[in-house]
């Protein structure tokens, strides 16, 4: 949830600044924890902000094309923090910011807590040429330190039509490839690889999606993706689904991928 806050605060603020507080309170029917987002952004007319969380809403066709996303992630995010005994709510005034404040029940745990040691990220042994496509900078920017260390190039696109110019001229190893994307999304931005004779015409793709919905992946696999990822993407599943697409190039085979839905993964959803 504050992933999601952080992300649209910083993707809706061209200029100033996102800042975060913190803030803990014991009220009559327990302690909360109160997250709250402020940024500088254009802010929200007060006749908007009742519409805010609805579901596949946004305030403005013009937000849509610039920016992207269904419009989920708001509607989601505050179903969560109610389910957890909390809410999301929403301050703004237009031309002057919005703050959003995440506020939830919290338990303090008494004595030391032993932490399980983590699962850690097999990476690629290849040096490997990357695509990144996605249409929000600081996945661009996570994805490719993730990879960095183990990649002997990696170039990033902001949309698909952007992803297919850079196709057309340079070589690839893999392409990671977001799928709800402005300009043109990845489910059409690979069609229209595969239908082309360019160099990168079989180049692998892993698919980076918000939804683990059946008729989802099965739409990407139509379109020509190879494996998934769902969002928030954690680096051992990104490598594990670069080396099961890279891996079924010379085995000639189905891909067992375990982090990718419908092959015995897990899902997650992370949208606006």
């Amino acid at each position: 949830m504050l992933n999601n806050l952080l992300s649209n605060a910083i993707k809706f603020t061209d200029d100033g600044a996102v800042a975060v507080r913190v803030i803990t309170s014991t009220q009559p029917h327990g302690e909360f924890l109160q997250v709250e987002v402020t940024d500088t952004g254009p802010g929200i007319p007060p006749r908007q902000l009742e519409r805010l969380f609805n579901a596949f809403e946004q305030l403005e066709a013009s937000t849509a094309r610039t920016h992207g996303g269904t419009g989920l992630g708001l509607n989601i995010s505050r179903q969560l923090a109610k389910l957890m005994g909390g809410d999301l709510t929403v301050k703004s005034l237009a031309g002057d910011g919005t703050t959003f404040s995440l506020r939830l029940p919290h338990t303090r745990l008494e004595g030391a807590v032993e932490r399980e040691d983590c699962e850690q990220p097999v990476a690629p042994s290849m040096d490997l040429r990357v695509l990144i496509v996605d249409d929000h900078e600081i996945n661009r920017k996570a994805f490719s330190l993730m990879l960095r260390p183990f990649c002997g190039r990696i170039v990033t696109a902001k949309d698909g039509q952007a992803a297919l110019e850079l196709l057309s001229i340079n070589e690839f190893d893999v392409v990671l490839m977001d799928m709800n994307m402005p300009v043109m999304g990845g489910v059409e931005a690979v069609k229209r690889l595969r239908g082309s004779n360019g160099m990168n015409r079989n180049t692998p793709v892993v698919a980076l999606t918000a939804s683990s919905a059946v008729d989802h992946v099965d739409q990407c696999r139509s379109a020509g993706m190879q494996a998934f990822v769902n969002k928030p993407v954690e680096a051992h599943q990104l490598f594990a689904a670069i080396e099961a697409v890279l891996g079924s190039i010379n085995a000639e085979q189905d891909i067992d991928c375990p982090t990718c839905p419908g092959t015995g993964g897990s899902g997650g959803s992370s949208d606006r």
